[in-house]
């Protein structure tokens, strides 16, 4: 009985090492796929155009973004007639193509054009809608943790949705120091720029309420709200150190084509989603035909209130 036990174990352990003697690495024989230009063109009235265009990496590539500097991007009007031949940028913080002074107009629709070489023609087509104000911006329940320089704020919003229309919002907030603030090593002046308030939770009667991906706003739409007041209410926490003590709370209320609303609605939904293996996958839209990406214009009103203790 022990000898038959032995010699099974002794076949046994000659197969394992005949097995490992001989394995060779196999190479899968995966077909790549050509890399696609992704356009990065939202546009705003008053502002130039910005296009960036990059290829998308492979899907397990680790190398920086490939900016595309050989391009011809054309901008056309409705009937295709040329308007301006944008430049490429390369001293700015993302390598673009514009041309300063040449600016969209509010419900004009433009047509994006451009020629790479050994690249089919991409094209796409957007209009900015005229813009909606902010009815009001507000701030209540300001909470200061004990012990410590953080404190938490509401902000209520509300605007007056346009009758009779089919709009898409993106509203973001933001602060902006109104007095210089200390701090260790003396005074700190204001800052020039607004900086984005991150939100906790956003409260709505607006089913369609989405936070962006930034997490300093959301985008909505009023389907169910046509021709009403739409309110809404952002929890947030903030830093004494970096707010100073009396901030300016900034409100910015973007009316967005439908283009921009599921562009960012969409990838807002697959970066939810990265982290659930379960989850249902979500295709972030695309309006760029031979290509990726999002050509689509916005316009803008803001609005603003000290926070007053």
């Amino acid at each position: 009985m022990i000898k038959d036990l032995f010699s099974s174990i002794f076949s046994f352990c000659i197969a394992f090492l005949l097995c490992v003697a001989c394995e060779e690495p196999v190479s899968l024989d995966i077909e790549s796929v050509a890399p696609k230009i992704v356009v990065n063109g939202t546009f705003t009235p008053n502002h130039p155009f910005q296009i960036t265009l990059s290829k998308n990496e492979a899907l397990l590539s680790n190398d920086s973004t490939e900016f595309i500097n050989n391009a011809k991007v054309q901008i056309l009007d409705a009937q295709g007639g040329l308007l301006r031949e944008l430049n490429y940028q390369e001293n700015t913080a993302i390598p673009s193509y514009g041309f300063p002074g040449f600016q969209p107009q509010a419900q004009k629709i433009y047509q994006l054009a451009i020629e790479i070489p050994g690249y089919p023609m991409i094209y796409a087509t957007s209009s900015a809608p005229k813009s909606v104000p902010i009815q009001s911006i507000k701030t209540e329940e300001i909470t200061s943790a004990p012990n410590t320089s953080l404190y938490s704020i509401k902000i209520n919003a509300s605007i007056l949705d346009p009758q009779g229309e089919q709009n898409y919002y993106h509203l973001q907030l933001y602060y902006q120091q109104i007095a210089s603030r200390s701090s260790s090593n003396g005074l700190v002046g204001k800052p020039e720029s607004f900086i984005p308030i991150p939100i906790r939770s956003a409260n709505s009667e607006n089913s369609t309420v989405i936070a962006d991906v930034n997490k300093n706003g959301v985008l909505f739409s009023d389907d169910a709200l046509d021709g009403e007041q739409i309110n809404l209410q952002f929890q947030a926490v903030l830093d004494r150190e970096y707010t100073g003590e009396n901030p300016q709370i900034v409100g910015e209320l973007r009316t967005i084509s439908k283009d921009y609303y599921q562009y960012y609605t969409s990838l807002t939904r697959q970066l939810e989603n990265k982290d659930r293996p379960f989850a249902e996958p979500v295709i972030v839209f695309n309006n760029i035909e031979n290509g990726l990406g999002i050509f689509a214009g916005f316009n803008h009103r803001r609005d603003s209130v000290l926070i007053n203790r």
